[in-house]
Order: structure tokens, then sequence, then C-alpha cells
């Protein structure tokens, strides 16, 4: 699928440049745990390029005359390219995503277990990796109850409050695998924000 090919292309082989540095320059990340992130390298970039193309529906089709979201889903749907913005096509435009949904929270799941392959004394390494995965999940929950991205002018995004708290709370929560997927299941349920904001 094209979409497919052109996720790799712009992400999926960061995914791989990034592994590749993670051991050619750190002497915690050893030939087995390369080997092992070597698995789910695609998709820690792949998860990240989806999510972009879910939230900027609207943003791409008007700032770049650039539809992501692939004409045969559209089709099947009942709707088209043409039409992505057409507020009366809303639904159809909404089922037509749902597959892309359902493959970003795929790659999400399959980018957490990439970051749990990294060594917890690579701290450094694995925050660099924690922070975009958790702002990808915080994302895609406010996708899943929008139809905001189909609106023109307008993006989905998550408060920076959120944005402060996710960045407080995965310092210490990356310090583990357990507390890490805590965290992460805590923002796929609700925005994750501090008392009193």
């Amino acid at each position: 699928c094209i979409r497919d090919r052109y996720c790799y292309y712009v992400a999926g082989t960061v995914g791989h440049l990034l592994t590749d540095l993670w051991h050619e320059h750190s002497p915690l990340i050893g030939k087995k745990t390369y080997e092992r992130l070597l698995e789910d390298a695609e998709a820690f970039g792949e998860a990240l390029q989806t999510v972009n193309i879910l939230k900027d529906v609207a943003w791409d089709a008007q700032q770049e005359d650039a539809v992501y979201v692939p004409a045969q889903l559209l089709a099947a749907a009942g709707s088209s390219q043409e039409h992505i913005l057409d507020p009366h096509q809303r639904a159809a435009n909404r089922r037509a995503i749902e597959p892309l949904i359902a493959l970003a929270q795929a790659n999400v799941e399959r980018s957490l277990r990439y970051i749990e392959a990294i060594p917890a004394a690579a701290f450094r390494i694995r925050l660099f990796c924690v922070f975009p995965i958790l702002f990808a999940i915080a994302t895609l929950r406010e996708i899943a109850s929008t139809d905001v991205m189909f609106v023109p002018g307008e993006s989905v995004k998550i408060s920076r409050d959120e944005v402060k708290a996710i960045i407080v709370a995965a310092s210490t929560s990356a310090l583990t695998n357990l507390t890490l997927r805590r965290l992460a299941d805590r923002i796929r349920k609700k925005p994750f924000v501090f008392p009193g904001r």
C-alpha cells in the first residue's frame, strides 16, 4: 500500500537509523539488545508518523495540498480524497480512518515493547523514545473522540498542561517497564494533568 511505503520511507527508516546509532555509540546497547530492538524499530518510527497523518488531516489538505488517508479506505467508506474536508462526508471520512487508528495503536504497542527492550541504565535513550510515544498515546486518545481533524483550520492537539505533566511524570516513570506501562495506560484513559490544572 502507498501509505505503508510512505510511512516506511519517512519514518520506519528513522527507527532503523536511531537503533543503529544506539548500537554504534552506546556500550549499553549490545548485540543482543540491538537485535531485539530491530524487531520493532520500524514500528517505533511509523507509529509517530501515522499519528501525525491522523491529527493533521485538514492541515495537510489545506497547507500541503496532500491527503495521506489512502483513497481505497475513503472509497470503501463512501468518500474520496477530494471530499476529505466536506462536512457532509464527515461520518464516511471517520469510518475511513478507523483502520489507520488501529494501525497506529498496534505500532504504539510495538513502540512500547521497543522502549522496554532498552536497558534502564541507558536512561537518556529511553527518555528520548518515551516522550514522543506518550504524546502519541495522548493524541490517539483525542483522535478517538473527535472529528476536529476534518475541520478546516483545525488539528488534534493535547493541552499544554498535559504535555508538561507527561514530561514530568515520564522523567521518573521511564526508569522501569512497569511504571512506564502504568503511565501509558493512564494516559490512554483520560487527559493526564496534575491536580488543580
